[in-house]
């Protein structure tokens, strides 16, 4: 017999690979330890997800999801100060510092080995990611170019920091100790506004 649907059984499978994709890679992860992790059937999960692969994907488009919309719900919050200084210690600290750092590594990996649909997914969401952050930035910015159109800064600032995002990310994953994301971030700011 099948199991009942049940959304709570869905979020708690997601959930539980998402917290197992913290500690490592999907392919070191079995259906029996999410499906402990989330306390439930090994067969729940089969019900739910035919392969690790469609979780998998799920997760990837979930967490990258929650990623853009707590920054858009941040940008958006009047009641915060929102200028180009704050815009980049935010990302700077949600993309370094803050929840699912090993989760987004361990999901580029996959990627970077040979999962093309994750990698896919991924890719999309860069880009997403890469246009929001880029206006976001050039909008506070306020500086005219006489040589780069508002679009090729935009798109320069948004894979800029992007690209910074992921480099200390995995410098901190490292625990190297000698690059302090504030102070980084206070030269990025001192770049970007002079």
């Amino acid at each position: 017999m099948a199991a009942p649907h049940n959304n709570n059984v869905k979020d708690k499978i997601l959930s539980a690979a998402a917290s197992l994709l913290d500690e490592k890679t999907f392919g070191d992860i079995s259906l029996a330890e999410i499906a402990a992790r989330a306390g439930i059937s090994k067969g729940s999960v089969y019900y739910y997800y035919k392969s690790k692969e469609f979780l998998l994907y799920d997760v990837a488009d979930a967490h990258l999801e929650a990623m853009y919309d707590d920054l858009e719900q941040w940008v958006n919050d009047d009641s915060k100060d929102t200028s180009l200084p704050r815009l980049i210690r935010y990302i700077i600290e949600r993309g370094v510092s803050g929840s699912g750092r090993n989760l987004r590594l361990n999901l580029t990996a996959d990627a970077a080995n040979g999962d093309t649909a994750i990698r896919e997914k991924l890719l999309a969401r860069y880009r997403l990611f890469c246009e929001e952050i880029g206006k976001l930035v050039v909008e506070r910015r306020r500086i005219d170019s006489e040589i780069y159109t508002k679009k090729q800064q935009e798109e320069f600032f948004g894979l800029l920091m992007i690209i910074l995002i992921d480099g200390l990310m995995i410098q901190s994953l490292l625990g190297n100790q000698f690059i302090s994301e504030k102070d980084f971030a206070s030269y990025l700011i001192d770049m970007f506004v002079n």
